[in-house]
């Protein structure tokens, strides 16, 4: 858990305006009993306190309990010898997933297929799905991903390619998952 000040300048202004209102206090004291004359700074430094940090836009961060992340496989020809790795990489990513978090696989060539939808408990003995392997259409894996994805606050894609993309504009549609979320 933390914090974050995205425009940190107005803590100064909030500074001085509670000097301001401090010192005013103790040189005009309120014509209202002892108790209830500390009652009105506290409620005015309070005021202060809540608008500064409404102005400096502080936001409290806290990391949600849980995450889901899909891997996005390349099963194209040009990553053909290299599959063997890709798999154990995948496999390994599956076992340290911790918890209640979530994976999924997709596997891409031409078309882009779900091996393994997310869920607490992956197992993936093998890529099974045989996409035409004379394309390699990231674009098209991507939205695919997406779509499985789970409403979790912490979502993930992860593209294992060697990213000669030769279908579509993955950028572009890396941008509008980032978009998303």
């Amino acid at each position: 858990m933390g914090f974050e000040l995205t425009r940190p300048l107005f803590l100064g202004a909030g500074l001085l305006a509670l000097v301001a209102i401090v010192s005013i206090w103790l040189r005009l004291r309120p014509p209202l009993a002892r108790r209830r004359a500390r009652m009105s700074l506290a409620l005015r430094i309070l005021i202060v306190v809540l608008l500064t940090g409404a102005m400096a836009g502080f936001q409290l961060q806290t990391t949600p309990s849980s995450q889901s992340l899909i891997v996005v496989a390349d099963l194209s020809a040009s990553v053909q010898s290299a599959q063997d790795t890709e798999l154990a990489t995948i496999q390994r990513i599956l076992a340290l997933r911790r918890g209640d978090n979530r994976a999924g696989v997709v596997s891409f060539g031409r078309d882009p297929l779900v091996e393994l939808n997310a869920s607490t408990d992956p197992q993936l003995s093998g890529l099974q799905s045989q996409p035409n392997p004379h394309y390699t259409d990231i674009a098209a894996a991507l939205p695919l991903a997406g779509s499985i994805l789970p409403t979790d606050p912490r979502r993930h894609v992860v593209v294992m390619s060697d990213g000669r993309g030769n279908l579509g504009d993955a950028i572009g549609e890396a941008r509008l998952l980032q978009a998303e979320g």
